[in-house]
């Protein structure tokens, strides 16, 4: 067996481990801190919509066609474990005029850290002079598929609200507004829609149900 694969071999099996504790532990404190927890990102849309409300006052931006939760690779080395939230044109990324705010989900990356040093002592008990940046890779794979995944499904349930609460029907819109979530100039999934019946009157789900 290669290095490479004894590497993946025996971190596939730490981070199976973190990740099972990881998420009784992040479940648990989200439970018990919700009500703050949903407050800071409903804070951060409501400054994202305000800021785009300027721009579109002072500096002209076109109407808003994206609300965008993007990660950012970066902040895995920096470890600042950022997010940018932006109302985008239907230029997309284009977009001449941005309007972003960062948001950080402190309390799911509480732990990201101690992570890093079980998986690198763990690996190199079995792997003789292991280098860190052999785990590179793998260590970016988790972050992805676990904690961005886990911000995906906190996203996913409350950015919708959370522009309406903040007035999103204040700002000028495209007929149809979508909610996206990815890395930042890379792919993005769509999370819901919102479709105009009249103009920034009556919002729809994308089953077509009034809100």
């Amino acid at each position: 067996m290669e290095r490479t694969e004894q590497i993946s071999k025996v971190a596939e099996q730490v981070l199976i481990e973190l990740t099972q504790r990881n998420y009784e532990k992040i479940c648990e404190y989200y439970n018990t801190n919700k009500d703050a927890i949903i407050s800071d990102f409903y804070d951060a849309v409501h400054k994202l919509i305000s800021l785009t409300k300027e721009h579109q006052n002072s500096f002209c931006k076109e109407a808003v066609q994206y609300v965008a939760v993007s990660y950012l690779l970066s902040s895995t080395i920096t470890k600042s474990y950022e997010f940018q939230l932006s109302l985008m044109s239907e230029q997309y990324f284009l977009d001449p005029i941005e309007s972003c705010v960062y948001w950080s989900p402190r309390w799911l990356f509480a732990d990201v850290d101690k992570d890093w040093d079980v998986l690198f002592n763990r690996v190199r008990k079995d792997i003789i002079r292991l280098h860190p940046y052999e785990l590179d890779q793998i260590w970016r794979s988790y972050i992805c598929s676990f904690y961005y995944g886990l911000t995906a499904l906190f996203v996913a349930e409350h950015v919708k609200a959370a522009a309406i609460l903040g007035g999103l029907e204040n700002l000028r819109l495209a007929r149809e507004v979508s909610f996206i979530y990815g890395g930042i100039m890379d792919q993005f999934v769509q999370l819901d829609v919102l479709r105009m019946e009249k103009e920034n009157e009556v919002f729809s789900h994308k089953d077509g149900s009034e809100i």
